[in-house]
């Protein structure tokens, strides 16, 4: 399915403020988030600069920004696709992240040092202020440091394997749904990382593990309900 191009006007690029990269890349990446672009259309350089009224050198750094984000893929001899990501591909993610980031708290409340346990309610602190206003990029940002933290804390270097695999799907995932959550959602998201934060600093392995599970869970049924919305 192609997108209609008289629908992408908004894509144009101002040139006139920051660089033309930057704002290349911002216009694509949004356009791809908020699903001007369909998961699984390929992306035509020329069309793309055609809607964004910048040169093919542009637009192809863009891309390439955006495939090192994991917002697009390339497919041999016939360009750059915007990554599609399956009803299975969900299922499977937040499995594994239900397992891994559950193993990850246990061990972390367990063995992390008050010090590294005091971070976390203050990482919070600033992911709420960032979702409130729905600063996407610190968004992100703040998120892959909570899980740092944590990962770190937790001191087994196969947890931390595993979820740097992940950490693709996830930020891609993450990105999409963190642009199209409700306000009801995102207060969620805020008060269910709370009581992760809250639970480890209580030293209560079973209540954080539980805090955990139920993060990634209101995790999958957001990201279930944005991309079904794609479909």
């Amino acid at each position: 399915m192609k997108s209609d191009i008289k629908s992408l006007s908004k894509l144009r690029v101002d040139r006139s403020q920051d660089t033309i990269h930057s704002k290349t890349v911002n216009v694509l990446r949004a356009a791809i988030l908020e699903g001007s672009f369909r998961p699984g259309e390929r992306l035509v350089e020329r069309v793309l600069c055609e809607t964004t009224g910048v040169g093919r050198s542009s637009i192809r750094e863009a891309l390439r920004q955006l495939e090192a984000e994991h917002l697009i893929e390339y497919t041999p001899h016939k360009g750059p696709f915007v990554v599609s990501i399956t009803a299975e591909d969900l299922q499977e993610i937040y499995e594994m992240r239900e397992a891994v980031e559950g193993l990850a708290v246990r061990l972390f409340t367990e063995r992390a040092s008050d010090d590294v346990v005091a971070q976390l309610p203050q990482i919070v602190d600033r992911y709420d202020e960032a979702m409130r206003h729905q600063e996407i990029e610190t968004i992100l940002k703040i998120t892959d440091e909570f899980f740092s933290v944590l990962f770190d804390g937790a001191e087994n270097r196969l947890v931390s394997y595993y979820s740097n695999i992940l950490h693709a799907k996830i930020r891609f995932v993450r990105m999409t749904t963190t642009y199209r959550q409700t306000d009801t959602q995102k207060n969620k998201y805020i008060q269910t990382f709370r009581d992760i934060a809250n639970a480890i600093q209580s030293r209560d392995v079973d209540l954080a593990v539980a805090a955990s599970r139920r993060h990634v869970q209101h995790a999958a049924s957001v990201a279930i309900s944005a991309f079904q919305k794609q479909d």
